[in-house]
């Protein structure tokens, strides 16, 4: 019988790499020839903004991790 994973997060490296994985583009379905509404249309630009900010944030967030450890006494 397989082992059953934690389900109360135990394991924070499977944790990270999920959060790290966009899911905003799961939402888009279809093809892009497919004719979309006005209100699709700026959805979809919509959670494309979402996911550069959230690739903007992880970014703010490792220079600052980065900054506080060449700043931080010992």
């Amino acid at each position: 019988m397989k082992e059953q994973t934690d389900l109360f997060g135990n394991d924070t490296a499977a944790a990270s790499a999920a959060a790290a994985t966009p899911t905003g583009t799961a939402l888009r379905l279809g093809s892009k020839d497919a004719r979309l509404s006005p209100a699709q249309k700026r959805f979809n630009q919509l959670v494309e903004r979402i996911d550069k900010l959230k690739g903007q944030i992880a970014d703010v967030q490792a220079l600052a991790d980065v900054h506080r450890r060449c700043f931080t006494p010992p």
